[in-house]
């Protein structure tokens, strides 16, 4: 019934997704509110009072992201052993539940599961430009109009590439700088782990990989499994320190037991591989947003 799935809902919502993932979302949404409003003020056609009226529609939103603030809770209902009796209990309440409804305020605030965050793939050829992210290395013009042909972009839309580039090392414990090991231990939870390992054996040796499925829940069995591989000998060599990513840290960071580990964090940069194109689409956007001087943080 109903009340079940709600009540799984916040079970998992628990395991897989934490409080800074809901953070970060909701500061998503607002930057995407921000960017819809200096929209508003650049469309031609709407008149002065149309765009007042546009831009209170747009302040009355009220964005519900991953869960709500407060799970319903069902201490009235009332289940046995028997499934028959159950399913006509969870009905009744359900119905109760509904009724109580009638006659009452709305509330903006109920929580109802719709929508997605990231746009249909088919709108690409309206966006001002695209952007390739995880690239490990520049590309070709051959491989950019390869791009360019796959994802029908028009001849005047900007197609821009990224990568990440390691940019040092943090201890997780104490968030300072630290040097690179000899031999590493690596785990991620990563769509694409072997693009993490190929960037850590540039500086050291990963005598091992913990491999974990994206968005991984850490568990103390997992802390176990890699301070037995810390002592394990790899070829006459032992590695001196786990070596994860940023947001990996993020779900290692609050269990218990991880003071005794040298976990060391990477700390990534985002690497634009097309500089003169991302000039020209940064000039395009100072001009969007009214700003004049080259140097100012856009």
């Amino acid at each position: 019934g109903f009340c079940a799935r709600v009540a799984h809902h916040a079970i998992y919502v628990d395991h897989h997704f934490p409080p800074q993932t809901k953070v970060e979302m909701d500061t998503l949404v607002a930057n995407l509110r921000k960017a819809m409003a200096l929209n508003l003020d650049e469309q031609a056609w709407m008149g002065p009072e149309t765009k007042v009226m546009a831009h209170a529609k747009l302040q009355s939103f009220n964005p519900k992201v991953g869960y709500p603030n407060e799970f319903e809770t069902y201490d009235d209902l009332t289940l046995g052993d028997s499934a028959l009796d159950n399913s006509m209990q969870v009905a009744a309440w359900g119905w109760e539940d509904n009724r109580s409804d009638l006659g009452q305020p709305v509330d903006r605030d109920r929580f109802l599961p719709r929508g997605r965050l990231r746009d249909l793939p088919e709108r690409v050829s309206n966006a001002d430009a695209v952007i390739l992210t995880r690239c490990p290395s520049p590309y070709t013009k051959g491989d950019l109009r390869l791009w360019r042909h796959r994802l029908r972009l028009r001849p005047d839309q900007p197609l821009l590439h990224t990568g990440t580039q390691i940019a040092g090392l943090r201890a997780m414990a104490t968030k300072r700088y630290a040097g690179w090991p000899s031999n590493c231990i690596a785990v991620s939870g990563l769509a694409n782990p072997a693009q993490f390992e190929h960037q850590l054996s540039r500086q050291c040796r990963v005598l091992h990989h913990f491999a974990y499925p994206d968005h991984h829940t850490f568990t103390a069995a997992d802390l176990d499994e890699w301070r037995s591989a810390l002592g394990r000998d790899v070829n006459g060599r032992t590695p001196a320190a786990i070596i994860t990513t940023e947001k990996d840290a993020e779900r290692i960071r609050p269990l218990e037991g991880t003071g005794d580990l040298p976990i060391l964090v990477v700390n990534l940069k985002i690497q634009w591989w097309d500089e003169e194109p991302l000039g020209a689409l940064l000039s395009t956007l100072r001009k969007k947003v009214g700003v004049s001087q080259d140097g100012s943080d856009i």
